[in-house]
């Protein structure tokens, strides 16, 4: 019994002092969980599933018209931040098509933040891009109530360079599938704020806000990233010390730096 409490209390230390060492300051501690840092989500603007915006810069719609469009949130935080976890919420497919779309074998998709234009506060300068293959994403266990109920994915992705945003500033953020036009992604709507959003579509060019709007976009912005392969590393080899095993981590951590340093790292 006093060995499981010690692997316990050496996992609980390990997993925490990894998280503070890669995300940098934690910025709540919830005594329920252990010490385990709270999450650190600045913007959280859970999911309304019910509908949401084409979000995709190459799509066919029934009729064969190819359209694109691009679809941005605006926020401000209370406290200036460094973002370096964006989560979304999505889903596949119009509102005409059955069965319901599924997501594609392969997808690249963009992060941007914009600044907000002086004359109208819509989407102004991008202050930063970033493009992902393949993010990681998972089905929620919802469907959306839309055409013929597609399901809702949750995407999470870690940015290679952190954003640094002022408190008390607008910004927007933009998010959009690139160049598969045989997948039609929409970005799920939220009613955290219901102060709308902006799009842009070919037959107008510039952004348009959707003041009649009552929704906002689902997302969230966070100053903790994912728990890296270094953070597990620790974890388990701190599991084999605590049990006994030290031989057998030591072992296990030099096989995996080899195999690490092989692994070409591409910008």
């Amino acid at each position: 019994m006093l060995k499981q409490t010690s692997v316990g209390s050496c996992v609980v230390l390990v997993v925490f002092a990894g998280q503070t060492a890669l995300a940098g300051p934690v910025l709540g501690i919830d005594p329920e969980l252990m010490g385990l840092p709270r999450g650190g989500n600045v913007v959280d603007r859970q999911p309304f599933p019910t509908g949401g915006p084409a979000a995709d810069t190459s799509f066919a719609i029934q009729s064969g018209n190819v359209l694109w469009e691009q679809v941005a949130d605006d926020f401000i935080l209370a406290q200036s931040a460094v973002i370096r976890h964006v989560s979304w919420w999505g889903f596949y497919g119009d509102d005409f098509e059955s069965p319901a779309e599924q997501p594609p074998a392969t997808q690249r998709m963009r992060v941007r933040f914009y600044d907000a234009r002086i004359q109208d506060g819509l989407p102004g300068a991008a202050l930063y891009e970033e493009t992902f293959g393949d993010p990681q994403y998972a089905w929620t266990g919802r469907q959306v109530l839309t055409g013929a109920a597609p399901n809702e994915y949750k995407f999470d992705v870690d940015l290679t360079t952190p954003v640094s945003l002022t408190a008390s500033t607008p910004y927007w953020l933009e998010i959009v599938q690139l160049g598969l036009q045989q997948s039609l992604y929409r970005w799920e709507i939220s009613v955290a704020g219901r102060d709308g959003y902006a799009f842009r579509i070919g037959e107008i060019g510039d952004w348009v806000h959707t003041q009649n709007t009552p929704a906002n976009l689902a997302f969230q912005l966070s100053t903790i990233p994912e728990p890296s392969s270094a953070a597990l590393m620790l974890l388990l080899c701190c599991c084999f010390s605590c049990r006994g095993g030290r031989k057998g981590a030591q072992r296990w951590v030099g096989s995996s730096s080899n195999q690490m340093s092989h692994r070409r790292i591409i910008p």
